[in-house]
Parts: structure tokens; C-alpha cells; sequence
């Protein structure tokens, strides 16, 4: 799908929504679901929606794991924008995707070029984040919603299909909540129009599902590379390319590469550079070991305010079924700074590709969205 082409109203403005916008915004969704409810009277929203929007928004809104966008006439809200990503089952290869939650223009806006504009600032949120796609719900009786996507380039892919039943016993009950949300436990509900991030009311949540909901709710990673070596170069790097393609083929943003000597006080000051850059993940390879000239530990444990120390504990472990004894020269660590994950491994292309392959990737989204929520 192509990014859709506007010619923006100067006289509206966009601009993200804050906290004290809430009540535009609640009035925008509420108005939204009340029109859904019209064309399907099974898209009412449930009582005390409005609170569990609230906590949504300020969850999201906080991490910036989606994208909330206001469109202003003046003083009055006119127009309002949701995406957020969606996770499928892992059992489908191509599972990840933003989904356009909700898009909603007063009367007085149909036919302005307003939907054209929040469109484009959600593909272009999307594009940013790392998504190859958008998608969205649109009820079937919404005949001109199902024109105005069309003209903007989006395909029908799939139809839900509905056969109503008579029920012969009482639903059962939902999970007994602990207090009455758990908001770190996002889950994704049908909302009638669209899917919507919501929070789920509590039950026994598995390591598996605590991982998807993390992953759905996180996008592409802001990552930086740090190569501590006082005889490689940028071409001669294996170890640094090697996680930067990991890192890509992963879907996440390569937003700094460096190749440093291994000297303590270089190392901690682009450390700090990167954290304050808004880099959620820093991986530093080289410098490890027990050599006078290896000062990579040295530099970064004094940074750390919490360890992960399980990490070390792993990677030594897997690298013993590799190389044996030798795996405990290694003081491969890992921790946070502020909100920075920060990975220190050794500086070989078959430790990088260990610690990458078998215990950064796999928990990679996981981690950050727990260094971010908690």
C-alpha cells in the first residue's frame, strides 16, 4: 500500500495527544463507537469504558508504544487517530502488523481531507516503526468507510462471518480479578469498528502469553552498536556487522554503529551518549576478557542501576558446550541505564552470534517492554 497522497488545511492542526486531552479524546472514541453501535448494535461499548480507555491511554501514551494523534479546529477536537500494533498467533510466520484502531472526523470534517491527512500520519507512524503493513476492521454497513479506504489504496483481505445462536446454558464466568485490571497485561479485543489495545480483567497469565502481549506492544527497537577494539575497523568488523544484521533481520533500527578503542572512559561517555539518545537497546562487543587492555566491564558495571546478571550466567553456560573451560574468561554482562538495555559481549563472531541467536533476540522485545512499563 502507497502512503496516501493530501493537501493539508492549514486552518486544523495535528499534534499528539497529551494527558489534559483527554477528555477530547474520550468524546471523539465514545462518539465513534456510538455511531458503530448504529450500524451493529453488538459494537456498544461496555460500561466503564471510559476509565479503561484512560488507563489505556496513559500506559501507551507514556511508552509510545502507539500513536495518538488529535486534530484541532481551534479549540475544538475534530478529528482523532489510533494505531498500535497487533501480534497474531505464533503460529503464523508474518504475525506482526499495525493496526489502525480508530479513526474518527466530526460531521462538519467528511470530505475535508482530514481522513486523508490521519491516514498518512498513520502509515507514516507505521513505516517508522519497522511495520511492512496497515491494517484495520470496517463493519460491513459502513458504505462509505469501505469507499474511503478503498480510494486510499487499502484491500479487502478477509471477511468475518457471523451466525447468531440461541444459548442453551449461562456464558462462563470470566477470570476472578485480583483488583479489577491488570494493566501490564495488555491483550487485544474485538471492538466492533477496530481492534483496540485493552486491558484484559485478570486470570493466570503463562510466560508465553506475558511474552506475546509484551511483543505486541512493542515496535521496532532503537538499537546501538559499540565495537571496542583497538585493531578493528569498520570494514574489518565482522563482530559489529554481524549484530547489525542480526538486528535488521529482526525488524529493529540501527540508529548508531561505532568502532572505539578499548579505553574505559570512551566507552562509558557513548554509552551515556546513546542512553540519553533515546536508544532502548546499546550492545557492546570486545573488551571482555581478563587482558590489561579488555576494559568494557570495567567501564559500564559503574553505569548499571539494575544487572541482569542471568545473562552471564547463560551465556557462559552455552558457550562452555562450545569451547569448554574457556567460557569462564568471559565476563559477558547486562543490565539497564535509566530505561537502556545494555549488552556487553565478547568480541569473536561466534560469541556474538551465541549471545544474539539464542538470548538477546528471542527476549529482545520482551525485556525492553518490561525496562519500559516497570
Amino acid at each position: 500500500m502507497t502512503t496516501p497522497r493530501f493537501h493539508p488545511d492549514r486552518a486544523l492542526r495535528l499534534a499528539p495527544a497529551t494527558a489534559s486531552d483527554f477528555p477530547a479524546l474520550a468524546t471523539l472514541f465514545g462518539a465513534l463507537h456510538a455511531h458503530n453501535a448504529t450500524l451493529d448494535p453488538l459494537f456498544a461499548l461496555a460500561d466503564g469504558w471510559c476509565d479503561l480507555l484512560r488507563r489505556h491511554f496513559e500506559q501507551t501514551q507514556q511508552s509510545g508504544s502507539a500513536l495518538w494523534l488529535l486534530a484541532w479546529e481551534g479549540e475544538r477536537p475534530v478529528g482523532l487517530l489510533l494505531v498500535e500494533p497487533h501480534l497474531d498467533s505464533p503460529l503464523f510466520r508474518h504475525r506482526r502488523w499495525a493496526e489502525l484502531a480508530a479513526i474518527y472526523l466530526t460531521p462538519d470534517q467528511r470530505g475535508s481531507g482530514l481522513g486523508e491527512r490521519l491516514v498518512a500520519e498513520a502509515c507514516r507512524w507505521a513505516a517508522e516503526q519497522g511495520f511492512d503493513r496497515l491494517q484495520l476492521y470496517v463493519t460491513r454497513r459502513n458504505q462509505r468507510a469501505r469507499a474511503f479506504y478503498r480510494k486510499l489504496g487499502f484491500r479487502p483481505v478477509q471477511e468475518v462471518w457471523r451466525l447468531s445462536l440461541t444459548p442453551t446454558a449461562a456464558p462462563a464466568p470470566l477470570p476472578a480479578a485480583a483488583s479489577a485490571f491488570d494493566l501490564a497485561s495488555v491483550d487485544l479485543v474485538e471492538s466492533g469498528h477496530h481492534h483496540l489495545f485493552m486491558a484484559q480483567e485478570r486470570g493466570e497469565v503463562t510466560v508465553e502469553e506475558h511474552r506475546q502481549r509484551a511483543e505486541a506492544a512493542t515496535s521496532a527497537i532503537r538499537c546501538g552498536i559499540i565495537t571496542a577494539s583497538d585493531t578493528r575497523t569498520p570494514a574489518t568488523d565482522r563482530s559489529g556487522q554481524l549484530i547489525r544484521e542480526r538486528l535488521t533481520a529482526a525488524g529493529h533500527l540501527v540508529v548508531r554503529y561505532e568502532v572505539v578503542p578499548d579505553d574505559p572512559t570512551t566507552i562509558a561517555t557513548l554509552v551515556q551518549e546513546l542512553a540519553a539518545a533515546g536508544c532502548q537497546l546499546v550492545i557492546i562487543n570486545g573488551g571482555t576478557g581478563l587482558a590489561k587492555r579488555d576494559s568494557t566491564i570495567d567501564a559500564v558495571e559503574r553505569l548499571l542501576e539494575k544487572r541482569l546478571p542471568g545473562f552471564g550466567e547463560l551465556f557462559r553456560m552455552l558457550s562452555f558446550a562450545q569451547i569448554g573451560p574457556a567460557a569462564m574468561l568471559s565476563r559477558a554482562t547486562a543490565g539497564v541505564i535509566s530505561e537502556t538495555l545494555l549488552f556487553a559481549l565478547p568480541g569473536s563472531p561466534q560469541a556474538v552470534e551465541l549471545a544474539l541467536d539464542r538470548l538477546i533476540l528471542p527476549e529482545l522485545r520482551h525485556l525492553v517492554w518490561e525496562v519500559s512499563h516497570h
